[in-house]
């Protein structure tokens, strides 16, 4: 989840997806301090686990998780490497390395989206232009990705089915992810 406030809380929602044979330029990510990463499991029945290697500088571990749609996500605030695999898949790897915050905030407050839950279209409105906006499913496929270069963008969910989505709504300030609900 997205927190305002002082810089060292999360302001953008990385997403992994994490499954057997992921390669590592998929893994391996490069984030701001207070960011967080989402591991999204795309395996149907194969165990995994992320877990930080000893050299990290922070350490994190899910646990063993499996199912697609699982999920396991850490909030980054120390700068360095944070190499990490999987505990079962020794070629499952990345390392997330983290960064001095040096882009502003987007406050919490500055974004509005409603309705949510949703029926058939959500609207998101910022008091810039949203110059993207991205939509994910829980199996981590991205089902929109479009320019708006408005700001305030409509999302049609009238044609996908009922559940959970994540929304990543770019502007020059920032930018706000969020879960959203299809009734």
């Amino acid at each position: 989840m997205l927190f305002a406030g002082a810089v060292c809380q999360a302001q953008t929602t990385h997403m992994v997806n994490w499954f057997f044979g992921v390669p590592s330029s998929q893994t391996t990510l490069t984030i701001q301090s207070g960011d967080t990463v989402m591991w999204m499991w795309t395996d149907t029945s194969m165990p995994h686990t992320v877990t930080s290697l000893g050299s990290a500088v922070e350490s994190f571990n899910s646990g063993t998780i499996t199912g697609a749609g699982q999920s396991f996500e850490h909030t980054f605030t120390v700068v360095g490497a944070n190499p990490y695999r999987c505990a079962f898949h020794a070629g499952m790897t990345g390392t997330i390395t983290v960064t001095a915050l040096s882009t502003p905030e987007v406050r919490q407050d500055e974004f509005k989206f409603y309705p949510n839950p949703v029926t058939d279209y959500m609207t998101i409105s910022s008091p810039v232009n949203i110059g993207r906006v991205t939509v994910v499913d829980l199996t981590g496929k991205t089902i929109i990705d479009m320019n708006a270069g408005t700001p305030e963008v409509v999302v049609h969910f009238e044609n996908f089915p009922t559940g959970q989505y994540w929304v990543k709504a770019e502007t020059a300030s920032g930018i706000r992810t969020f879960s959203v609900v299809r009734k």
